[in-house]
């Protein structure tokens, strides 16, 4: 696992860190966004709040939980998380 600190200067880094999953897949994935989708969904929404809104629930859901979904690809535990 990676290990260093990110653009705002946070530690996210080991494997107990529950963000590291806000990333992961089960299956490969690419991204493909455009500017103005990327612009419109912004729009009102302070920089970083989503990402710091992520890290929060991802604590709350836990490392342990986080890696039995993503291990038996069932996210049944979550269904009523918002």
């Amino acid at each position: 696992m990676w290990e260093g600190t990110f653009r705002d200067g946070g530690e996210r880094s080991g494997m107990g860190s529950a963000a590291n999953y806000a990333r992961r897949s089960p299956w490969p994935m690419i991204n493909l966004i455009r500017t103005n989708q990327v612009r419109a969904a912004q729009k009102g929404i302070p920089t970083g709040l989503v990402y710091t809104q992520n890290e929060k629930t991802l604590s709350g859901i836990g490392t342990k939980t986080l890696e039995k979904m993503l291990r038996l690809r069932d996210w049944e535990d979550i269904k009523d998380i918002k």
